[in-house]
């Protein structure tokens, strides 16, 4: 038979579940409205930024916004450091 101090303890204990629970449904609730505003965002982002890369290295080299929505995101140029390597070898040829 359980104790009185026992059964307190375990009243005690399932409050708290209970509290956690309730927490938790909260906080779930908030997240994935949260989620939902990144999914907008990011949606924005796809739709209005092109990502720029290297076509030599694949470097990242930022964004560049478009002034019209576009579903290609991705563009190819040279970075700084490739364009150089480029002239070397061009002049290099010249000569």
């Amino acid at each position: 038979m359980p104790t009185p101090t026992h059964t307190r303890e375990l009243r005690e204990q399932s409050r708290r579940l209970r509290q956690d629970a309730v927490f938790l449904r909260e906080r779930a609730a908030e997240l994935k409205a949260r989620q939902a505003e990144f999914h907008e965002l990011f949606d924005y982002w796809r739709a209005h930024y092109m990502w720029m890369v290297c076509a030599w290295c694949g470097a990242n080299m930022g964004y560049k916004h478009m002034e019209r929505p576009q579903k290609l995101n991705v563009s190819h140029g040279l970075c700084p450091r490739c364009l150089e390597k480029c002239k070397v070898i061009i002049e290099k040829r010249r000569v």
